[in-house]
């Protein structure tokens, strides 16, 4: 069935990576399978989520791991228990904060990124330093947590750095590992320096559902975001209000759970090399194709921007005359019957950025045709 052509909705061919804003990534059977089967039975949660944290731990490495309704969320109840992990009334209470409780949590400059407000929504207050007051702020017995975000890991103090300053004033690390996958050793790579909770996102790279992610780590933190979760006994805290933790808005069915643990096993029995090397071949083809379009500039790289072992193609326009730029194009890809999404990371010079992850083979020559449809209309137009 169409379901998407049933309520007037154009599928987009998926050129841009792991995007939220165009559906993640795409399931494989086995777990869209296992989601309607578990759909099907009533389970404890509470269970489940148990069975899941030693799935996690031991994909991780981790001492326990909890799913989460995404990687934001896992982010938002890490900050929340590194606040309240030594007051269950505190706790239950965010984000209403007790005077004189450490609240403040730490982000280096360089790792400012559109997702920072996450570590603030249990109530405490982000701030951003230079990597080089990270000490002297953490000696103020004023700070809940230092957090770190995987793609800036490049600026700054670097993780096994701040995860040593931080343990010397008895602060945890929360680590943003949301888009960290591909290499699959990044996985570990936080808990073997000593992290003591990071986010993962499940529907990205792992191919679970989009809705999706997991905190790994300590065994007690991790357990207090459980609580935060599915805590549904009659703790009420000093100012009445009790019974459920924020985290309860962030709650994940029966479904999702099983549905992120299929993908994991997935991921795990997965052969990664394979899949580089067809992505490899899928681009250097494109980038051959692209390069005799005249107007473009085309550029085949090993990976993508951010770092991440994935190959690409760079396509910069020529905007000489300003009137049709890479900006432009990628609108204009996005309209239409044959809708092309391309990743954006590279709009401030001029170019698109063609991720092949999400691409099936019978896609990238339709690609090609959309790229080269459009730039020949722009200089039709007189645009460039």
């Amino acid at each position: 069935m169409d379901v998407y052509g049933r309520y007037g909705i154009t599928p987009v061919i998926n050129a841009a990576g792991d995007y939220t804003k165009f559906g993640g990534t795409l399931m494989e059977s086995e777990v869209v399978s296992a989601m309607a089967a578990a759909s099907r039975h009533f389970v404890k949660i509470s269970e489940l989520q148990s069975v899941a944290s030693g799935v996690i731990a031991d994909f991780t490495g981790s001492e326990a791991g909890h799913v989460t309704s995404g990687a934001a969320s896992a982010i938002a109840l890490s900050a929340a228990v590194c606040i309240g992990r030594r007051s269950q009334t505190l706790l239950m209470n965010l984000p209403r904060l007790e005077e004189g409780c450490p609240s403040r949590i730490l982000l280096q400059e360089s790792h400012l990124n559109p997702y920072s407000r996450m570590f603030e929504l249990s109530g405490g207050s982000l701030e951003f330093i230079p990597g080089e007051e990270l000490e002297r702020e953490l000696s103020g017995g004023t700070v809940a947590a230092v957090g770190y975000v995987h793609e800036r890991s490049e600026f700054g103090v670097d993780i096994a750095e701040v995860v040593r300053l931080a343990h010397r004033y008895d602060v945890p690390v929360i680590v943003d590992a949301a888009n960290a996958l591909p290499p699959i050793s990044n996985l570990r790579r936080y808990i073997d320096v000593g992290a003591d909770l990071v986010a993962v996102s499940g529907g990205k790279a792992l191919h679970g559902p989009q809705a999706t992610g997991f905190v790994c780590g300590s065994l007690e933190l991790v357990k207090l975001v459980s609580r935060l979760q599915l805590d549904y006994g009659n703790f009420v805290g000093q100012t009445g209000l009790g019974r459920h933790g924020l985290g309860r808005p962030m709650k994940v069915g029966k479904e999702e759970i099983i549905g992120l643990l299929i993908a994991i096993e997935r991921f795990r029995a997965h052969d990664h090399d394979e899949d580089y090397l067809r992505w490899s071949r899928l681009m250097r083809g494109l980038a051959s194709d692209l390069d005799t379009v005249d107007g473009v500039v085309v550029e085949y790289r090993d990976e993508l921007p951010n770092g991440r072992p994935v190959p690409c193609v760079v396509l910069k326009v020529d905007d000489s005359n300003g009137g049709f730029g890479a900006k432009e194009l990628l609108s204009a890809l996005e309209e239409g019957e044959r809708r092309v999404a391309t990743n954006d990371s590279l709009l401030n010079e001029n170019a698109l950025v063609i991720n092949p992850a999400n691409l099936h083979d019978e896609e990238v020559p339709v690609v090609y045709d959309r790229i080269t449809e459009e730039v020949r209309r722009a200089k039709a137009s007189g645009l460039f």
